[in-house]
């Protein structure tokens, strides 16, 4: 991934929670920029986190996935290392 990908998809994030973000600081558009923007980097790490739990279980299975065995999985694993979903 180049690093104008990572802003861009962190930008998306920002963008979502900017709405809410604005109405949590009442208003004040420099608390609410950084608000979503922190956010948005959190959100980046559990989608990492997501990813790299997903691609270690993918590469033990073999043959075709069941969707919710598969989810099942991931929530297990996500529990197990401390993480909430």
């Amino acid at each position: 991934m180049k690093t104008h990908d990572a802003i861009t998809i962190l930008d998306h994030f920002a963008c979502a929670l900017l709405p809410v973000a604005l109405q949590m600081n009442n208003g004040n558009m420099r608390g609410a920029v950084k608000d979503s923007y922190e956010g948005a980097l959190e959100m980046l790490r559990q989608r990492a986190g997501f990813h790299a739990r997903t691609l270690e279980e993918s590469l033990t299975w073999s043959g075709e996935i069941d969707p919710e065995a598969f989810n099942n999985c991931v929530i297990r694993l996500g529990r197990s290392s401390g993480e909430e979903s």
